[in-house]
């Protein structure tokens, strides 16, 4: 009597175990496109999806100097379902954060700013809009130097 026990409860296990391995083969991640910069490592790559997983931001970030307090940051958002590069850029001492499900909000903290550049539209960061791939300018208040 305890063998039939067991050896049904072998089969039910041995049943569990092909159906966990079943499910896992189809659920595989996409193989998404090579990340556009260079990296020494694996490791050195992280990643966070956004708040229903169809878009993850793949990032590096890098520091000049080991006592540098800006950080270097290199990132691509991909595409969950088919692992494409929707878009990707690099910026000195910045800062990714999902604001919604479409939109990636990119705050960027400039250092010395050329005279040329001091009014740029992108200076403090943009929001990306996934869907449409649009860059959306973050319109920090800056005061204009004239202005008293």
């Amino acid at each position: 009597m305890n063998c039939i026990v067991r050896s049904r409860a072998m089969f039910v296990v041995l049943l569990s175990l092909i159906g966990c391995l079943a499910i896992r083969e189809g659920q595989r991640a996409p193989e998404f496109e090579p990340f556009p910069y260079p990296i020494h490592s694996a490791a050195e790559l992280q990643w966070f999806y956004n708040a229903d997983s169809s878009y993850v931001v793949r990032y590096v970030v890098l520091n000049k100097s080991k006592t540098a307090t800006r950080r270097h940051i290199r990132f691509a958002i991909h595409d969950t379902k088919s692992g494409a590069i929707l878009f990707s850029d690099e910026l000195d001492d910045a800062s990714l954060s999902w604001r919604n499900a479409n939109e990636l909000e990119v705050e960027h903290r400039p250092g010395i700013i050329p005279a040329e550049d001091e009014f740029n539209e992108y200076l403090h960061g943009y929001i990306y809009h996934v869907q449409s791939r649009t860059k959306i300018p973050r319109r920090a208040s800056i005061p204009h130097p004239d202005s008293k």
